[in-house]
């Protein structure tokens, strides 16, 4: 069965595939593209986790009775801890010079700093598949869940 959220689903694996392109960049030697395809996907989680902080846990936490693994505090925990482990991965890429005889090793480290994102990043998909969207889905209407799908007003 298709989620009435997919389209957050769909943006989970859009991250998985942009820090794929990024560490690919940063293994041909490509710093600048690198750190553009890190900042990018900093600033896509950026904006998918306002969207479930301001849209989505709001219902959630306003209807009460989520799952047991489903608890709002879970997410905005693990948004803090994406949104920080991001930021410091971004400075990390952007330290990175052509010019640093470490500059091989420096790329392994980080891509190795990035596998904890990965895993973060795969627990929570692993989270909102199997509490929040279903327990939303729920909780609302159709219409509502619509509504739910626009991005917050800035």
């Amino acid at each position: 069965m298709t989620s009435a959220f997919q389209v957050f689903l769909d943006e989970h694996d859009d991250f998985e595939e942009s820090l794929l392109a990024h560490q690919e960049a940063l293994v041909r030697g490509d710093l600048e593209s690198s750190l553009e395809l890190l900042c990018g996907l900093r600033d896509a989680l950026d904006a998918h986790i306002r969207h479930e902080e301001e849209k989505l846990l709001p219902v959630l936490e306003r209807g009460g009775g989520w799952s047991r693994i489903g608890d709002p505090s879970y997410y905005r925990d693990e948004h803090g801890k994406i949104r920080e482990m991001v930021g410091e991965l971004v400075d990390v890429a952007a330290a990175l010079s052509t010019e640093s005889p470490s500059l091989h090793r420096d790329i392994a480290l980080l891509i190795g700093r990035e596998q904890r994102l990965r895993t973060l990043l795969e627990h929570h998909d692993d989270r909102e598949r199997r509490a929040l969207f279903p327990d939303l889905e729920r909780l609302t209407t159709p219409a509502e869940r619509a509504a739910l799908l626009e991005p917050p007003i800035d």
